[in-house]
């Protein structure tokens, strides 16, 4: 909230404010949309996600790379759509991460305006002691980091190395919590129920993807898979503004944003029946 939870606090409860639109946690949108709706207003909100990409066997590996890393790691993770959860066919899983890996490893971390950086930092020191947190939490659990989960040289910001966990398993914190930062668990599965079964285990249901060359299996995942918004061969960051855009689960409550959907949010319909005096 603009100005902190008191101010925050004071918006959502004005009764001259018929409708709210939140973009923040679950937590804080569910407590959101209780108070309004208890006042009759009417609430949007647009919540966390656990965003998976799933790269197929079909998938053009090289694009699955790129696509990955951009999704993951671009604004330092801290988009409710980044990707923090690859999902990679086991048949291709070694290739994928080792070619992932060295991608990420050649990222620059620094000032966001100096040319060629990749990754700046995180918001503020809360959000750097809880990214560095998961990151601490993991590696005590005997999760397998690849690469990164240090703080990097870099003066004047709360700045965090791109960081790689392989081998999670689908129930581990690391792939079941939000992080919002730089951190990626992979996770490797047998072919597309499997991933689409891992996709939807979380609380969530925001953004995901399929990288493959396979339109079977783009249309399948899909179908299958519980998130609001779909790409093929995209990065689960990118969402198309004509589009609605709305989570599904623990991801969103209320009316979509974007698009013309966003036109019944800030309106009200009104029926009018009439006849000839």
């Amino acid at each position: 909230m603009h100005g902190g939870a008191e101010v925050g606090a004071a918006i959502v409860r004005h009764a001259s404010l018929p409708a709210i639109s939140f973009t923040g946690s679950t937590p804080v949108g569910q407590a959101i949309y209780r108070e309004v709706a208890a006042r009759l207003g009417r609430a949007q909100c647009e919540m966390g996600g656990k965003n998976a990409l799933y790269v197929h066997a079909a998938a053009d590996p090289d694009k699955a790379v790129v696509v990955a890393t951009e999704g993951a790691f671009r604004s330092a993770g801290q988009k409710c759509t980044a990707t923090s959860r690859v999902l990679v066919d086991r048949t291709i899983a070694a290739r994928f991460t080792e070619a992932f890996v060295a991608r990420v490893q050649g990222l620059k971390v620094g000032d966001p305006l100096a040319e060629g950086t990749f990754l700046g930092p995180v918001v503020d020191d809360r959000q750097f002691g809880r990214v560095r947190g998961h990151i601490a939490n993991a590696i005590a659990a005997g999760q397998r980091l690849v690469t990164g989960g240090n703080t990097p040289p870099v003066e004047n910001g709360y700045f965090v190395t791109p960081t790689v966990f392989t081998d999670i398993a689908p129930d581990a914190p690391l792939a079941q919590q939000e992080i919002f930062g730089p951190v990626v668990a992979i996770i490797p599965v047998d072919g597309l129920d499997a991933a689409l079964a891992v996709a939807n285990c979380t609380g969530y249901g925001l953004s995901s993807t399929i990288m493959t060359r396979d339109l079977e299996a783009a249309h399948r995942f899909a179908r299958g898979v519980e998130s609001g918004v779909v790409g093929v061969n995209l990065p689960t960051a990118g969402v198309e503004m004509h589009a609605p855009f709305q989570g599904w689960k623990g991801s969103g409550l209320g009316q979509p944003e974007q698009g013309l959907k966003i036109l019944d949010f800030y309106t009200h319909w009104r029926a009018v029946a009439m006849q000839f005096a």
